[in-house]
């Protein structure tokens, strides 16, 4: 099977089609209550890699850069 290399992203602008999850992992990670883990599933080129990149971003913020990720969310 060969690797597929995620393309550039931009975490203010997460890929389209996933505000469910970005809107579901904010208010989770907002309110102390983010699981240990999250299943991404999928066909090939719909963002997984992306959406994962994304969390990791989000999880490991420093404070006070919260604008910055997950679609700039106050």
């Amino acid at each position: 099977m060969d690797e597929v290399a995620p393309p550039l992203f931009d975490p203010a602008s997460p890929p389209h089609g996933h505000e469910a999850f970005t809107s579901a992992l904010r208010d989770a990670l907002d309110g102390g209550r983010a699981a240990h883990g999250w299943l991404l599933s999928g066909p090939q080129g719909i963002g997984k890699a992306a959406m994962a990149c994304m969390a990791a971003a989000w999880l490991l913020r420093e404070r006070g850069d919260e604008p910055a990720l997950i679609g700039g969310g106050a």
